[in-house]
């Protein structure tokens, strides 16, 4: 009777422990669903490496902050910081990005004409009118008096705008709707770049630092300083250009969206002097001024 006593009375003091033990180890877990855009990839927690076979894959980890590193072959890995909270599930979106490489090209590549490539915007002294030269004859655009000195022309990629720069004053004006609206800037553009969804058109002033003017005629900085005289666009956010230190060439990324630069490719005595873009097979081309020759960029 008395070993019966014993047991029910160390039965209950096991039991609590048990449900202990269960409670805040065994169920003290959550559930991280990870969203990639590549296959096969590996993702390592806690010096554990675990297989994500597909595009989306679902892990159990610990309830607490964890740093999630997800590789891939071909690509940088990507690390991020989470928190997994108990029997909930979080989310968690990856995108890894290849590592970029140069492609020698054989010869010269052929790129497509641009729309309008050749077509000629003028202003007439004669009539005091902003006028473009295309095969069919000339169209006029718009009036525009009283300016005074050069006034330099930059046309967009589909010929819809173009802008007028008269020192530190530009002129927007729609081609097609024949309008304009005058901008003066408070201090001179340098080296302006049409986006390629015709949006607007990226700037330096003399510190380098990167403007957007918007086709609405509403300007931003962009919180960065990148001497954007040789550009080249992969998206309507994102345009490849160039750094040189000490003869070590850099390819770096900007995000317009976010900010973000990202370096791709660094190479000792790269002389690069064009970027070109090829549209149609959505390629980067560069040309090596030393050894003069052309390189795709891989992505």
């Amino acid at each position: 009777m008395n070993r019966w006593k014993q047991l029910l009375f160390v039965s209950p003091f096991l039991l609590a422990i048990i449900l202990i033990i269960v409670w805040f180890y065994v169920l003290d877990k959550g559930d991280v669903r990870i969203q990639t855009n590549v296959r096969n990839a590996t993702v390592d927690s806690e010096n554990k490496t675990i297989p994500c076979v597909k595009k989306q894959c679902l892990l159990t980890l610990k309830t607490g902050p964890h740093l999630l590193t997800i590789k891939k072959d071909g690509y940088h890995p990507a690390t991020k910081a989470i928190g997994v909270e108990r029997n909930k599930t979080t989310d968690l979106t990856i995108t890894l990005l290849k590592i970029a490489q140069l492609i020698s090209v054989e010869g010269s590549p052929r790129f497509p004409a641009a729309a309008g490539e050749g077509n000629l915007v003028f202003l007439d002294p004669a009539d005091n009118r902003v006028k473009i030269q295309k095969k069919e004859g000339v169209k006029v655009i718009t009036s525009l008096i009283n300016i005074k000195g050069a006034l330099t022309f930059y046309t967009s990629p589909s010929e819809e705008w173009t802008i007028g720069q008269n020192g530190a004053d530009l002129y927007l004006m729609n081609i097609i709707k024949g309008t304009r609206q005058k901008k003066p800037l408070s201090e001179i553009a340098y080296s302006i770049n049409w986006a390629p969804d015709n949006a607007g058109i990226l700037y330096n002033n003399e510190a380098k630092q990167i403007f957007m003017l918007n086709t609405t005629g509403e300007t931003r900085p962009l919180n960065a300083t990148i001497d954007i005289s040789l550009i080249g666009w992969i998206d309507p956010q994102r345009f490849i250009y160039i750094t040189v230190d000490n003869g070590l060439t850099s390819i770096n990324v900007f995000d317009i969206s976010s900010g973000v630069t990202e370096q791709l490719i660094t190479k000792t005595n790269f002389l690069i002097d064009v970027i070109q873009w090829d549209e149609t097979q959505k390629t980067t081309y560069f040309h090596e001024n030393k050894e003069k020759k052309w390189y795709r960029l891989e992505l």
